[in-house]
């Protein structure tokens, strides 16, 4: 027996007997069995797409002559027709899923995951070749499909449902939506997911777990609901396996939006953090000293450095809106220098802030803007006297704390 006879036979063999890991490996694009398979020459894929046709019989031979499919088309370095393929093969295998037990669930994971892989890279070759993408588009459409398939499953009973891979395609959406920038399609999925009758979501793997709260606080961080955003990732920054590499990327991940939506929050990080995240320090740590000291100068310098790196996680406006809170430690550090009294000229704050700007020139109009405006955002309590040009401050508590003032943009 040729070795692309035995592949076909472990293949029969994997979904005859519902070996969900097995036939997941047998169908995946860096499978173990293509280096058997190897050397992949017109005559061995011949034999392969011979033997399947022959073979396998019912709905398997589609997916198992796309998959033969695909890899051809990777052998000879055509990604735009592997994506095509696998989102046929996606397609085929939906219409065998649908009547499946969760015993297919690996099979579901990996051909979502190879088609989501292969999409993005059809894209890339194509937006190079100057023609039109869209195969991630189109991958979407398609795991989507999936995702009906899992959260309605009312046929099986729940221990092996197919509920149990809801979860996985929600993320795999959620990833593919936010490489889409289309991330108000997440909402979507959300509200159908809300309305699903699937096991509450603590229920499934870790895995899937920590990946659905990293997006749905990452989601709600982009929709300014703090607090909704800060819970969801620091669970999913305490689930996470940091120790390991990829763990610890993935933390990282996490940290890039627990930390400003902290911050936003009026909760600092202990300097512990930046010593074992020292990628994290170089985009926070400035920011986080000119906020626990109300230094101006290194906030806006520490801004405008990290301004690229902090626009492209969509963070950027977020940590700019820190700089009243910036403002808020330095004003509160003048009065307590002043002796805590409750009427401070203008002029004093002028001081302050150019001091805190590396003396850098400010007009006193510019200085009573800056009062107006936290006192109007709840950072100072009192009023302002424009003709003494003075700041008359509360008796009680001139300065509430950040946590009980929410940060406004």
């Amino acid at each position: 027996m040729s070795n692309a006879q035995a592949y076909v036979s472990q293949v029969i063999g994997a979904f005859t007997k519902q070996q969900g890991d097995k036939l997941a490996e047998l169908l995946s694009v860096d499978g173990e069995h293509l280096a058997r398979l190897a050397p992949l020459s017109a005559s061995v894929l011949q034999t392969l797409r011979h033997t399947a046709s022959s073979k396998v019989r019912g709905p398997w031979q589609a997916v198992l002559c796309l998959h033969i499919d695909v890899i051809e088309s990777l052998q000879a370095s055509d990604d735009a027709s592997a994506a095509a393929h696998q989102n046929a093969l996606a397609q085929s295998f939906y219409q065998i899923f649908t009547t499946q037990t969760n015993w297919c669930l690996p099979v579901l994971y990996t051909i979502t995951h190879d088609l989501r892989a292969l999409s993005i890279r059809a894209d890339a070759a194509l937006a190079a070749a100057g023609e039109q993408t869209g195969r991630l588009e189109e991958a979407a459409r398609t795991m989507n499909r999936m995702f009906a398939a899992c959260a309605t499953d009312r046929l099986s009973p729940i221990d092996s449902s197919r509920k149990w891979g809801t979860y996985y395609i929600v993320n795999i959406l959620f990833k593919t939506y936010f490489k889409l920038n289309s991330t108000n399609l997440c909402a979507t999925i959300l509200r159908s997911l809300k309305s699903a009758d699937v096991p509450n979501v603590s229920q499934f793997p870790r895995s899937h777990l920590v990946t659905y709260k990293y997006y749905t606080g990452v989601l709600s961080f982009y929709n300014e609901r703090y607090d909704a955003a800060a819970t969801d990732l620091a669970f999913a920054s305490a689930a996470c396996l940091h120790p390991l590499t990829t763990g610890r990327r993935n933390k990282l991940h996490i940290l890039n939006y627990l930390l400003p939506a902290q911050l936003v929050r009026g909760v600092l990080p202990h300097n512990r953090l930046f010593e074992k995240y020292p990628d994290l320090a170089a985009d926070y740590e400035d920011i986080v000293v000119a906020v626990r000291t109300g230094n101006l100068g290194l906030f806006d310098a520490a801004l405008e450095r990290c301004q690229d790196a902090l626009i492209s996680r969509g963070t950027w406006l977020t940590v700019e809106s820190l700089r009243p809170l910036v403002l808020r430690t330095l004003f509160r550090s003048i009065w307590v220098i002043q002796g805590k009294g409750t009427r401070i000229p203008f002029a004093v704050f002028q001081r302050g802030i150019e001091v805190a700007m590396g003396n850098k020139a400010i007009e006193l109009a510019q200085v009573e803007c800056y009062l107006a405006i936290m006192i109007d955002k709840g950072y100072m309590k009192g009023y302002l006297s424009h003709d003494r040009l003075m700041a008359v401050l509360s008796n009680k508590d001139p300065f509430p704390s950040i946590a009980s003032v929410q940060v406004q943009s």
